[in-house]
């Protein structure tokens, strides 16, 4: 989603509701880099890029720079002040810190590994190969330079698939209580519309729910050994059939 900077401006100085939207800078630090702060240097550099996009009247640039100069003067406070509020005009830039650690998750699980936020304090962007390679080399796992590059060019990929993935809206759907409260919900509905115009609508809210669960807390063995048993049963005659 590509806003112009007026746009995003507006957004920034409008009343955001508490809804799937907003995030807190608390979850966002726990979640994002493990509890570690951002250094004051970061913002520094971020309004530097601000300032080039400006002057070189680079729209999209300055969209893009201007969230991050809010994320990141809203963490800094948050990390001086302690206050937990809405972090405002920044929630593309969050999407994408959550995407990246979601990508470089599975990366480290396709390879039998588990992935520590801690692992990017050098930077976490997989479109940088060698970011993706140092982040397994903190892991004490040498990664070759060929398959960082390759890693990096299918990121692109993943994020396009990640556009309907609920953890990247909050943190809240990472939650296994969360998600337990909103699975009972939605099976409610889901079942109640079967065979009624709402059918499809309930049931996509529900595979949401279902895809959100099994990627925080299916582990991958199972997701294999629950698949190898539906491809036992394939060559059965359908359910209806019957």
């Amino acid at each position: 989603m590509n806003k112009t900077a007026s746009q995003i401006a507006e957004n920034v100085l409008a009343k955001v509701s508490a809804d799937d939207s907003v995030f807190y800078p608390r979850q966002v630090l726990k979640d994002i880099t493990g509890g570690r702060g951002f250094d004051p240097e970061y913002l520094r550099g971020e309004v530097d890029e601000f300032l080039e996009a400006y002057e070189n009247e680079d729209i999209p640039g300055i969209d893009e720079e201007l969230q991050d100069v809010l994320f990141g003067t809203q963490m800094l406070a948050h990390q001086r002040t302690d206050r937990d509020t809405p972090i405002y005009g920044a929630d593309d830039k969050i999407r994408e810190f959550y995407r990246r650690n979601a990508y470089l998750d599975k990366l480290f699980k396709d390879r039998g590994l588990e992935f520590n936020p801690d692992y990017t304090v050098e930077g976490s962007n997989p479109k940088k190969p060698h970011k993706i390679q140092r982040a397994f080399e903190l892991a004490g796992h040498e990664l070759d330079p060929a398959e960082a590059q390759r890693y990096s060019q299918e990121y692109d990929q993943f994020k396009g698939a990640s556009d309907y993935d609920l953890a990247s809206l909050a943190p809240k759907w990472t939650e296994q209580d969360h998600l337990r409260i909103a699975l009972k919900e939605h099976l409610a509905d889901a079942q109640g519309a079967l065979g009624a115009d709402s059918e499809a609508k309930e049931l996509m809210d529900l595979a949401l729910i279902t895809q959100a669960y099994r990627n925080a807390h299916v582990p991958k063995e199972l997701q294999e050994e629950r698949w190898k048993k539906f491809l036992s049963t394939a060559k059965y005659p359908s359910l209806a059939a019957e």
